[in-house]
Order: structure tokens, then C-alpha cells, then sequence
């Protein structure tokens, strides 16, 4: 019982002092890239709408121009299902969007956090500083700042979560956000305001893209590229250069 009050006081102590940091995130820091959201666009017929939603099977697809470059709307599956089922073939599909929530870089995470709990929606789509969609962020995003990692259905995979090695090294995405991998590490990581990603730190250290076994030193740590997947480094292991704390969660 004493252990478990302990460990219970330790989780607590740590969910708060997580709290304390929303304050500081932005959406930049939230940020999951566009290669883990499934997309639609204008000219797609009903056929090639069903097949992108049975092959990525999420619940809600940014619907884009025919170019993408413009988000015209959020395309809710059981909006589509529910006309499909009083309508049969559905040939324009932009009436059953729903308005999306489109944020630049810098957007304070506690600003989302209160749209997120007055709108109907809790999914937000994320722009650079010409306006191109660079990624999203979800409410279950901004809830593991406090709670740890949440699964979704964009986060459902064992590739996206940290995989502690026995020398005492991670594996983690390239895609994972700066300031999780800092709390992983107990440490801060120098990172300029437009790096979001681990994988962009790399790029922006390199200036260029790095080579699958490349590693980089860092101040407490080193990062060797495992795996590209064309431009981007999927899997990268993180290998601090004193020992972290084994009960540490990822947050």
C-alpha cells in the first residue's frame, strides 16, 4: 500500500507540473506532419473517397482544392455514411463538409484548449507562415501533455510510440515533437522556433537531408537516423549521454 501511495503521489506531482507547461506549448509544438493524415480533395468520385477511408480508416479527412492548396472543409465519415444511406451515390460531396479550424505555427496551446471544449470539433489543422497545411493536432494531443501517450486513430501503431533498448537507448519517430523528446531526457534542447520535429532537427543541423546510420551529437545526447522514408527519417534512436530514469514515461 505504502508503494503504491507513493507511486500514486509521483504520477500526480508529474501530471501537474506537465499542466504547468501548456502555457508555454504552441500549436508548432503539437505539431503531427501531413504523412500521418489522410487527405481528400475536389474531383474524387464516391469510389475513390471509399477506398482512401477503408485503406487509412480514420474518422474525419481534410478535404483540399484540386491542387491542395486550399482547405475547403472536414469530411466526417458518418456525415458521408448517413447520405450515402439516404441518397445512394453522393456526386459532390463539399455540402456535407463541416468547417475546419486551420492555426498558424504560433497559436497558444491553451487558446486551442478552450476551442477545443466550446466547438463541435477537436481537430485542428496546422499552417506555416505562407499559408500551407503543414499538419494537425487533435484534443487527445494536447490531453497526453498531462496525462502521457493517449491511442488514437492517428496514433495506433508500436512505430509511433518510444521503444527503450537495453543499452538504455530509444527508438523513436521521426516526426515526434521537440519538446516530448526534452521530456524524455529531463533536459532542454536548443532547437530554433521553426524546428517542430526531432527528424527537422536533424535536417536543420545538417542542412540537408541525412542518410539512413548517420548520427549527430547533441548537447546530453546523440540521434542516429535508423530508417528514411523518402525525405523524411521515420525512425531515429535517441542515446542519452547519462542514464534516464527507467519508470519515466514518455509525455
Amino acid at each position: 500500500h505504502a508503494n503504491r501511495a507513493v507511486r500514486d503521489s509521483s504520477e500526480t506531482f508529474a501530471m501537474m507540473s506537465h499542466a504547468l507547461d501548456l502555457p508555454e506549448l504552441v500549436a508548432g509544438d503539437l505539431l503531427r506532419t501531413r504523412d500521418q493524415l489522410g487527405a481528400l480533395h475536389d474531383g474524387q468520385t464516391q469510389a475513390e473517397v471509399l477506398a482512401e477511408i477503408r485503406k487509412s480508416q480514420f474518422s474525419r479527412y481534410p478535404w483540399f482544392d484540386a491542387e491542395f492548396e486550399t482547405v475547403r472543409g472536414i469530411l466526417h465519415v458518418k456525415d458521408l455514411l448517413l447520405a450515402m444511406a439516404e441518397k445512394g451515390e453522393i456526386e459532390d460531396m463539399v455540402p456535407l463538409l463541416r468547417p475546419a479550424i486551420v492555426v498558424p505555427l504560433d497559436t497558444p496551446i491553451l487558446e486551442m484548449l478552450r476551442r477545443f471544449r466550446t466547438g463541435r470539433t477537436q481537430f485542428a489543422l496546422v499552417t506555416d507562415d505562407s499559408g500551407r497545411v503543414v499538419g494537425f493536432f487533435t484534443l487527445f494531443d494536447v490531453v497526453q501533455i498531462i496525462v502521457g501517450d493517449i491511442e488514437d486513430e492517428h496514433r495506433s501503431t508500436p512505430g509511433h510510440a518510444p521503444q527503450r533498448g537495453p543499452d538504455g537507448s530509444l527508438t523513436i519517430p521521426g516526426s515526434m515533437p521537440i519538446y516530448r523528446l526534452e521530456r524524455l531526457l529531463d533536459l532542454d534542447i536548443d532547437s530554433p522556433d521553426e524546428v517542430n520535429s526531432v527528424g527537422g532537427l536533424i535536417v536543420h543541423r545538417l542542412e540537408r537531408l541525412p542518410a539512413e546510420g548517420e548520427s549527430l551529437d547533441f548537447d546530453g545526447f546523440s540521434l542516429t537516423v535508423r530508417t528514411m522514408k523518402g525525405a523524411r527519417a521515420q525512425a531515429i534512436t535517441v542515446k542519452p549521454h547519462r542514464p534516464v530514469a527507467t519508470g519515466q514515461n514518455p509525455k
